[in-house]
């Protein structure tokens, strides 16, 4: 009997999106890997050792996560290696041109020459981390580039059980269960609003903002309503989703694994 795509399971069992965004990071290190990724990115053998050690150094400073990215057909042979901030204060972006990413070792990655960070969408295609990401996400980025987008395939960027799934900086806005016959309004409501996108088309923000509740008063607990658009606004949550109630099927079997690159 063929297996339940997880991406559709989750869907089916009316799983909520809620909670369930890359929480607090405000530092977004991009790497350039054209060859294969390993299931944990990171792990990658095209990676030196060394490489990988400053690398995992790097991410030892709070609030900071690695993206392997990658363009299928970019021109230019130099790998590219990018630091994003998403922090409200400072929405900036460094880039390095590699020779080699052992050029890496040689970086001092606080000093880097800064300007404001254009927007990029990342959507992931980790298909060796789960199946549904390889799926629907090489699709949904292929249609968002063909708008125009500055868009970049990415690793995992967790909840593959929401795929596909996508990341918008420098705002640091989170997005799933996209499909292709999203992306046209999805693109639209982004260039519409460039600083701050709808929130019936957010799923949530890796950047943590949670306001505590006033004394005396409890959270807002009111029901699901329609978006602008028709996908599902959830007032008070992390995450908001796209997506039908009936997405193509898939045979797939995906247990969620912990977040790591």
């Amino acid at each position: 009997m063929a297996l339940s795509e997880c991406s559709i399971a989750s869907q089916e069992a009316g799983e909520s999106l809620a909670g369930t965004a890359v929480e607090s990071v405000d530092r977004w290190l991009l790497l350039e890997v054209t060859a294969p990724w390993a299931p944990k990115a990171l792990q990658s053998e095209v990676l030196p050792q060394s490489v990988r050690a400053q690398l995992t150094q790097w991410l030892q400073t709070p609030r900071s996560r690695l993206q392997f990215i990658r363009r299928p057909g970019r021109p230019g042979k130099r790998s590219l290696f990018m630091v994003v901030s998403t922090a409200s204060d400072r929405r900036q972006a460094s880039q390095v041109e590699l020779d080699r990413y052992e050029d890496l070792l040689d970086v001092d990655i606080d000093a880097l020459p800064t300007k404001p960070a254009a927007p990029t969408c990342l959507v992931c295609v980790h298909g060796r981390r789960d199946r549904c990401c390889g799926l629907h996400g090489s699709s949904v980025f292929r249609a968002i580039q063909s708008h125009g987008v500055d868009v970049w395939q990415t690793s995992h960027l967790g909840g593959h059980r929401f795929a596909a799934c996508a990341l918008w900086l420098p705002d640091g806005l989170m997005y799933g269960r996209l499909r292709t016959e999203h992306v046209e309004d999805f693109v639209t409501a982004r260039r519409a609003v460039p600083r701050r996108p709808r929130r019936s088309l957010c799923e949530g923000e890796s950047v943590n903002r949670r306001r505590e509740p006033s004394s005396g008063r409890r959270p807002s607990s009111s029901p699901s309503r329609p978006g602008r658009h028709g996908f599902k606004l959830r007032p008070a949550t992390r995450w908001f989703g796209f997506g039908s109630k009936t997405p193509t099927p898939h045979a797939h079997q995906a247990a969620a694994q912990p977040q790591s690159p």
